[in-house]
């Protein structure tokens, strides 16, 4: 049986001769963020008609960074926000369920296919980009069942937050025993984390 230091440095070795290990995580966050981006211009335009163009804020603001134009600017999207109709917030809502779908999927496919290459990277000492997509095609279904069972797993340790927030949420003022079981709570909910990434 091999020593930790043994299978690190083994690792390590077989990583340093395959740096092309890293391109699924690369792509990932490439292809994660031109989705993302691309949701936040689509809602952008769904509530730019909504914000008057002649307000005070585009005739009297001279400093881009003054922070009383840009609180006023972002008041004015909230505002717009608030006053669409039901069925642009159902689309919206629509559009952003979809995205987190899309996301997942992004990320359980580029997932799959590091695995994929560093499974191949074990066997026979070399990693290609090949092997990446072929699993990725393979097992990113999986992958994604997993990801959604693991999320919704990790969402059911929130319950550990729930006590302080009422605490918190019922009180004026946060009370210092409030405090402790929010903190408490957190502090669970690690645990709990820790616990499921090791099972």
């Amino acid at each position: 049986m091999e020593e930790i230091g043994e299978m690190i440095g083994k690792g390590f070795g077989i990583w340093r001769r395959n740096i092309n290990l890293c391109i699924p995580f690369l792509l990932n966050f490439f292809v994660s963020m031109l989705v993302l981006i691309s949701f936040i211009i689509v809602i952008f335009l769904v509530a730019m008609p909504s914000i008057d163009a002649n307000s005070t804020l585009f005739q009297n603001s001279q400093d881009p960074q003054d922070v009383q134009a840009v609180q006023e600017l972002i008041t004015q999207v909230i505002g717009a926000l608030g006053s669409l109709g039901w069925q642009t917030v159902l689309a919206a809502t629509f559009l952003f369920l979809g995205m987190i779908v899309v996301l997942s999927l992004v990320e359980a496919f580029f997932l799959a296919g590091a695995i994929g290459m560093a499974r191949q990277a074990l066997e026979k000492g070399r990693a290609d980009t090949g092997a990446m997509w072929s699993a990725g095609r393979r097992h990113f279904l999986n992958m994604f069942l997993y990801t959604i069972l693991a999320g919704l797993i990790t969402m059911a340790g929130l319950v550990f937050l729930l006590p302080g927030i009422v605490q918190i949420s019922g009180a004026v003022q946060a009370e210092p025993a409030a405090l402790g079981i929010l903190i408490a709570g957190f502090l669970m909910f690690i645990l709990y984390a820790i616990v499921l990434t090791l099972a």
